[in-house]
């Protein structure tokens, strides 16, 4: 999941004098990349907030829209950006709703080693993986954080989750599929032509993204039907394999 901006429609109320993007936090399915909207940001002008941070949004919503229609007793892994760093909620959402949160460590962070447990080396899905390691934080919760080089570029990430059991390379993946998002974002924005806040009013609003998600479905599914006629669009194949070939040679170059 992620937030998203537009740029304001033409009537617009002013906030403090100036008229302000609409943003939006939107949810897909990284299996089926089906899109679904899950509100609209609003932001407190009683306390003069120009705009409402994402975990605060996150926070207020029915966590059962963050389960995305997935039944009791299933785990749902929600990849975020760092703004979704809040550990309290991450118990919340994790006891009472079955959600678990990948993301990545910011740069202040002072967090405790408390245990390493030992990455299965054999294991080709930990290709990359530096560390796993069990880290504390000031709210006393115990945290998972993965240390990451990129076989490709060389490049270190690191990796925050409350979900202990899966294997270490498994979590780098899930939130690399997260860039899918980014890239549903610029499709709406260059392909669709969203760029622009229809209405000014909540509902108006949130139905323009329902819309938008239909839109993006629907061509999932069109997507769909044509390859099972074996029709499908050969120029992306080859610029999808000639990309994993170049990047198979970087990282044997790096080892």
């Amino acid at each position: 999941a992620d937030g998203h901006y537009q740029a304001c429609s033409a009537h617009e109320d002013e906030i403090e004098g100036k008229r302000r993007a609409v943003g939006h936090f939107f949810a897909m399915d990284l299996r089926t990349q089906a899109l679904r909207h899950l509100d609209i940001a609003r932001p407190d002008l009683l306390k003069k907030r120009k705009a409402e941070h994402d975990i605060k949004a996150l926070k207020r919503l029915d966590p059962e829209l963050l389960r995305m229609g997935e039944p009791k007793g299933i785990k749902v892994i929600l990849a975020y950006d760092r703004a979704i760093i809040d550990f309290a909620q991450w118990f919340r959402w994790k006891k009472g709703k079955g959600i678990y949160v990948v993301t990545r460590e910011k740069e202040n962070m002072k967090l405790q080693i408390l245990g390493t447990p030992e990455v299965d080396r054999g294991d080709p899905r930990n290709a990359g993986v530096v560390a796993d390691q069990n880290v504390g934080h000031s709210k006393g919760r115990l945290i998972r954080r993965i240390i990451y080089i990129d076989p490709v570029s060389g490049e270190e990430y690191r990796f925050l989750t409350n979900e202990m059991t899966l294997l270490p390379g498994l979590i780098v993946f899930i939130y690399k599929k997260r860039w899918d998002i980014e890239k549903v974002f610029d499709e709406q924005k260059n392909k669709l032509g969203e760029k622009k806040a229809w209405a000014k009013g909540p509902t108006a609003k949130c139905q323009q993204a329902m819309f938008q998600c239909i839109a993006h479905n629907l061509l999932l599914l069109c997507e769909h039907e044509l390859g099972k006629e074996g029709v499908v669009d050969q120029i992306a194949e080859n610029r999808r394999q000639k990309r994993i070939e170049n990047n198979a040679g970087k990282a044997a170059e790096h080892g």
